[in-house]
């Protein structure tokens, strides 16, 4: 006959354990984490991006950057790593590449598609949404400081394809690419699956309010919260007043969106240290963290 479950002693190793579970500290939580989009190209993204992270890290707060999918030279977490703090740029987690096609300056799918007939390619059956998703969740997965914030920069614009990959079917919401056995989604669907919010760059020139607005009717067709459309002045503004009009319609369209506005950087080649180094700047670029979330 055994012996009642109420009077068996632990074994030292369970009381052991028992006390370490007790006693460890509990897990941090996850990282914030927001999906930065641009309204179009050239919008100014990587800047912007660089520029939340730098106004985080000169306010003691932890800030990470991650690039999925990263298309040519020059690369876009070698830019932010040219203006981190020397303790943080020597740090490898601070900025991280997941696919790279470092040949290939041009859209995710065509650079996919292309690199795969190459000798000894690094990705011979191309990459699939599927495989961008678990190796942005590992990434997110990871032990992070208390506060942490990730900033993820998507490719291009909105509906701007992601990369392709063979299937030996179409895959849902994927488009076939030419008459291969390559299919591709856009960014917007691809990174649809994640609870994260976005954050969309707008598009300050002409022709750019119909650009962030059919934008951000992308993303929140489906299913993305998006409580901060961000400009980069210049390249038109202020004159063509786009952020004006963009928050006039927010107003109806999408209430708990707000608009920010960030100052426009120096005329190419002028380095950018002092650009990020200004405190107004860097102001600028916290006001706009904070409008998304703690």
């Amino acid at each position: 006959m055994g012996i009642p479950a109420s009077l068996r002693r632990p074994s030292p190793a369970s009381s052991l354990l028992s006390r370490l579970l007790s006693t460890a500290p509990p897990p941090s939580p996850p990282p914030r984490t927001t999906l930065v989009f641009g309204a179009n190209t050239d919008v100014g993204k990587s800047l912007l991006t660089a520029g939340l992270v730098l106004s985080r890290v000169s306010r003691g707060k932890p800030a990470y950057y991650l690039k999925p999918l990263q298309c040519g030279r020059p690369a876009d977490e070698a830019f932010l790593r040219r203006h981190l703090p020397p303790g943080l740029s020597a740090d490898l987690r601070a900025a991280v590449t997941l696919f790279d096609w470092p040949d290939h300056p041009c859209s995710p799918h065509l650079a996919s598609f292309l690199s795969c007939s190459l000798p000894g390619a690094a990705y011979p059956s191309g990459v699939s949404s599927g495989e961008v998703l678990a190796e942005v969740e590992a990434r997110l997965s990871l032990p992070f400081p208390p506060a942490a914030a990730v900033f993820v920069e998507t490719a291009g614009g909105v509906l701007s394809p992601g990369p392709t990959a063979v299937h030996s079917s179409p895959p849902p919401n994927h488009t076939r690419h030419g008459d291969s056995d390559h299919y591709y989604t856009t960014q917007a669907a691809l990174y649809s699956p994640l609870p994260h919010p976005a954050l969309l760059v707008a598009d300050p020139r002409l022709g750019g309010v119909s650009c962030t607005l059919s934008a951000l009717e992308a993303l929140l067709s489906r299913g993305y919260a998006v409580p901060a459309v961000a400009f980069v002045r210049g390249g038109g503004e202020p004159l063509l007043d786009n952020a004006g009009c963009v928050r006039d319609y927010l107003r109806g369209a999408s209430p708990g969106t707000v608009v920010c506005e960030v100052p426009a950087p120096p005329e190419m080649p002028e380095p950018l240290g002092g650009y990020y180094g200004d405190r107004a700047v860097l102001d600028a670029f916290g006001e706009l963290d904070d409008a998304l979330g703690t």
